[in-house]
C-alpha cells in the first residue's frame, strides 16, 4: 500500500531505498556510530540503536546518510536531498521504550551528529520526529529557527509504526502515523537548496535511570525527490 504523498516512478523521480539486508552496513554508504551504545545491523532487514538507560556516561549510538563527497568515489553524483525537489520519506521503526532521559530523532536533517536538532536552540534544515524526554514532538527547521509541534497521534512503545514526511519548501511539512495524517506543519519547514541528510540518532543523558535498555530498531527506508 502507497500511503501518504509517495509518487509512482517516472522519469523525474528518483527513489532510494534502504533495506538493510548486507551484514556489512558500510556497503550503503551509511555511518554506524555506537558512541557508547549499539549501532548495527539486527536481523533481516533492520538496523537497531541501544542505549542502557542505566549507565553513568553518555550515549548517543546514530546512523547518518554518508555525502557522496565523502565516498571513495571522487566525483559521484551528490546523493544528498533538497527541499526545493519535494522530498518524501517513509520510514518503518520500532522504540522497546522511550526513557525520560533518553531523546530520538527520525528523519532528514542538514547537519546529522550526536544531539537531536533543539527547537529554538539548533539552527539547520531538518524534518523528522522526536521524542524529547517526554512527550513526542515533530521537529521542522528553515535554516534559522527550528520548532516544535506535537501530532495528533503519537508512537506507542513496542509496536511496528510507519512514520512518513513530504516536504513542501518553504510551505509545509505533512506527516502521516501508519497511514493516518497526523500533522500539516506549516512553521519554519525545510526551504531552499540546503542538503538534507538521512539521519537516525538515540540519545542519552549522561544520567543513571532505569534499569532497563531502550532500543530504537529501523525497517525499511525509502526516500523520492522530484527531479522535474
Amino acid at each position: 500500500k502507497i500511503y501518504g504523498r509517495r509518487q509512482r516512478l517516472d522519469g523525474n523521480i528518483r527513489e532510494v531505498r534502504l533495506t538493510w539486508e548486507d551484514s556489512a552496513p558500510a556497503n550503503y554508504q551509511m555511518t554506524f556510530n555506537a558512541a557508547g551504545g549499539v549501532a548495527n545491523v539486527a536481523g533481516t532487514g533492520q538496523v537497531a540503536l541501544k542505549v542502557d538507560n542505566d549507565a553513568a556516561g553518555a550515549q548517543t549510538p546514530h546512523i547518518d546518510q554518508v555525502l557522496a563527497s565523502a565516498s571513495a568515489v571522487a566525483g559521484a553524483k551528490g546523493n544528498g536531498f533538497v527541499a526545493t525537489n519535494s522530498p518524501y520519506l517513509r520510514v518503518e521503526f520500532n522504540i522497546n521504550a522511550a526513557d525520560v532521559n533518553g531523546k530520538i530523532f527520525i528523519g532528514l536533517r542538514e547537519t546529522p551528529g550526536t544531539a537531536i536538532p533543539v527547537a529554538g536552540a539548533s539552527v539547520e534544515d531538518c524534518a523528522g520526529i522526536a521524542w524529547l524526554g517526554t512527550v513526542w514532538g515533530i521537529l521542522s527547521g528553515d535554516g534559522v529557527t527550528i520548532s516544535s509541534q506535537a501530532p495528533s497521534v503519537s508512537p506507542t512503545n513496542d509496536s511496528r509504526h510507519v512514520i512518513e514526511f513530504y516536504i513542501t519548501s518553504g510551505v509545509s511539512l505533512e506527516v502521516w502515523l501508519d497511514g493516518v495524517k497526523v500533522l500539516t506543519k506549516t512553521t519554519n519547514p525545510p526551504t531552499g537548496a540546503a542538503i538534507l541528510q538521512l539521519s537516525f540518532l538515540l540519545e542519552h543523558a549522561a544520567v543513571v535511570g532505569a534499569a532497563t535498555k531502550s532500543v530504537l530498531t529501523i525497517g525499511e527506508v525509502i526516500i523520492q525527490e522530484n527531479l522535474a
